[in-house]
């Protein structure tokens, strides 16, 4: 079902979405540092290291707070501005990772 959603999405919108199912590592660090945001849903994780690398690429990972999702990744309060500091702390990384 979810690969059918993503042959509709991409024939809808061929400029704008692409779907693909497969693992590759190299590949899935280029997405992942491509990307704007980083959607975590998991109901589950124990540690999670997509939103570490998001974070390290400049990716804002928005997350379900639970397990190591809740550990590692700062909350978002718009009115305390938290991720606005996320934001500047995913690029400030960027920065510096693009720098050495």
């Amino acid at each position: 079902m979810r690969q059918a959603g993503m042959r509709w999405m991409e024939s809808s919108y061929p400029d704008a979405a692409r779907g693909w199912v497969g693992f590759n590592v190299p590949m899935s660090h280029k997405i992942t540092a491509a990307a704007d945001l980083l959607l975590m849903p998991s109901r589950f994780e124990p540690c999670g290291l997509n939103q570490l690398y998001a974070m390290a690429y400049g990716t804002v990972p928005i997350a379900h707070a639970t397990g190591g999702l809740r550990d590692t990744v700062l909350p978002f309060d718009p009115w305390k501005g938290a991720f606005l500091l996320c934001a500047v702390h995913c690029l400030g990384m960027h920065g510096s990772r693009k720098q050495s």
